[in-house]
C-alpha cells in the first residue's frame, strides 16, 4: 500500500441527520437538498486532492453500516439506504482517505491513530488543517470536529468549520416550521 502523507482533514458529521429523524427523508427541504449537493461537490473535489481525507461521522451505528453494505435490503428505512449510497459512493471516489465513523462508536486517539495506520495515511498535527461541515453546525459539527482535533492533536488555529456545508440550530428550526406547514402534501 502506498503511502499517503495527509495535508487536510474534512468532516462531515452526521449528513442528514434531520432527515433521518422526521419523515424518514420523505420529503426534504430546499436547504437539505442543496446541503447533499454540496457534500457530493465537496467530495467531488476532495478525491482530486490527494493530501486530503474525509472523517465521516454517519447516522448509522456500526451493524447497521456493516449489514448495509453486505445487502441495503436488510435495512428498514429508505434514508438508511441513501445514507450506505452515500458511503459508497464517497468511497469509490476517496478509497483509502475516507474514514467512516459510526454514530455508536467513540472517537479516540487509538481509533484514528489505527484507521490512519491501516490506510498508510500518514499525518502530522503541525501541518494539517481540519475543516468539519454537516448537521448540526452547533452540536454535531462543533462537537466532532472538537473530538478529531483533541484525538489528533491539532492545535486550534489549524481548525474550522464551513458553515456553506452545515445546517445550524435556527435552518433547523426553519425546517420544521417548513414541515409543519406542509405536513398535509
Amino acid at each position: 500500500m502506498k503511502e499517503v502523507k495527509i495535508s487536510a482533514i474534512d468532516l462531515l458529521a452526521y449528513p442528514d441527520f434531520e432527515a433521518s429523524v422526521f419523515d424518514n427523508g420523505k420529503k426534504l427541504h430546499a436547504r437539505q437538498l442543496e446541503l447533499r449537493n454540496g457534500w457530493d461537490r465537496r467530495i467531488e473535489n476532495i478525491s482530486r486532492e490527494p493530501g486530503v481525507i474525509l472523517v465521516y461521522f454517519s447516522i448509522l451505528d456500526i451493524n447497521q453500516i456493516s449489514s448495509g453494505w453486505k445487502s441495503s435490503d436488510s435495512l428498514l428505512s429508505a434514508i438508511e439506504k441513501e445514507e450506505i449510497k452515500r458511503q459508497q459512493k464517497y468511497n469509490n471516489l476517496l478509497r483509502e482517505r475516507l474514514l467512516i465513523i459510526p454514530r455508536d462508536v467513540p472517537v479516540t486517539k487509538d481509533l484514528l491513530g489505527k484507521k490512519l495506520k491501516q490506510n498508510g495515511l500518514i499525518f502530522s498535527p503541525e501541518n494539517s488543517r481540519l475543516t468539519a461541515y454537516g448537521e448540526y453546525t452547533e452540536n454535531g459539527v462543533v462537537g466532532r470536529r472538537n473530538d478529531v482535533r483533541v484525538a489528533l492533536g491539532i492545535s486550534g488555529i489549524h481548525i474550522g468549520t464551513d458553515c456553506d456545508l452545515s445546517l445550524s440550530i435556527e435552518q433547523q428550526r426553519q425546517i420544521t416550521r417548513w414541515r409543519a406547514r406542509n405536513r398535509d402534501e
